[in-house]
């Protein structure tokens, strides 16, 4: 129950700030999504709630920090909080199939999908090179999931 609240009030707040249609906006509204699950995650289960605050800490510095930074180093600034989702979710998806074996696709698929979500909206910001957002939320994944399989 409090997971379904949580997500909810997470979508409308993402939902409220996706309105604005900025890349900015649809990037912090899903890290919000990603806030509400850790609120929700602490409550239900608190030993794992660090799989969703950290990313999300790691998000909310990172919007301060592109603020701030030149254009050139924006893009890496934003792509790290995917790394850091991709390196911890990376490795419950190799726990879970060792545990799990056959019987775990549903929960190995969602632990893949969470950090290539979180990658998304890296690729709606606009450079001058467009193919670039595309390619440094690649390489923070493919960064992620060595960590996470090395």
């Amino acid at each position: 129950m409090a997971i379904a609240g949580a997500a909810a009030i997470g979508l409308a707040l993402a939902l409220a700030i996706a309105r604005r249609r900025s890349p900015w906006a649809r990037y912090a509204g899903g890290w919000a999504i990603w806030a509400a699950l850790a609120l929700a995650s602490a409550a239900v289960f608190p030993a794992g709630c660090y799989l969703f605050v950290v990313p999300s800490l790691v998000a909310g510095l990172a919007l301060v920090a592109a603020a701030r930074a030149p254009e050139r180093a924006r893009l890496v600034i934003l792509a790290l909080p995917a790394y850091v989702a991709a390196t911890m979710w990376f490795e419950v998806a190799m726990g879970l199939r060792d545990a799990l074996s056959l019987d775990g696709h549903a929960a190995i698929a969602l632990a893949i999908a969470l950090p290539l979500i979180a990658a998304l909206p890296i690729a709606e910001l606009k450079t001058r090179l467009r193919y670039l957002p595309l390619l440094v939320g690649a390489a923070a994944l493919a960064a992620g999931a060595a960590g996470a399989f090395g």
